[in-house]
């Protein structure tokens, strides 16, 4: 499987969200994948330990030094269609989200969320710490 292919324009929280604002270190598209470092927001990556620990879903896109509002928790409108029950992890597409199943030797494991319908994620954000091993 791919990644999720992402409508940006589609992207969307839903009932019960909850959302930060903060600065983005770089560009970013709404539906990646974000971590924190300092006090901006760059994208996901689960080929390196210092990317790899999601903390939420931008929401909108935004330039670099521009505000950029993130999802942190409950359920999101990802702008694609998840697989219901599907484990939902950082992928190595800086980011990206990945089914669980498409992450190879040397990937490190983030969970971001699980497909709750064909539209949505449930949000989860769990940084494991794990890489695949062969």
């Amino acid at each position: 499987m791919a990644d999720l292919s992402v409508t940006a324009a589609s992207v969307a929280k839903v009932a019960g969200a909850v959302t930060i604002t903060g600065t983005a270190g770089e560009a970013i598209t709404a539906g990646q994948a974000v971590y924190v470092s300092g006090t901006s927001y760059f994208l996901c990556d689960a080929n390196f330990a210092a990317k790899d620990d999601c903390v939420g879903i931008a929401l909108d896109n935004a330039a670099l030094g521009q505000p950029v509002t993130v999802q942190t928790s409950g359920e999101i409108n990802c702008g694609s269609s998840p697989v219901v029950g599907t484990v939902y992890c950082v992928s190595v597409n800086p980011g990206a989200i990945a089914d669980h199943a498409d992450l190879v030797t040397g990937n490190r494991v983030t969970v971001i969320g699980v497909g709750v319908s064909g539209t949505n994620l449930a949000l989860i954000f769990k940084t494991t710490g794990i890489t695949i091993d062969p």
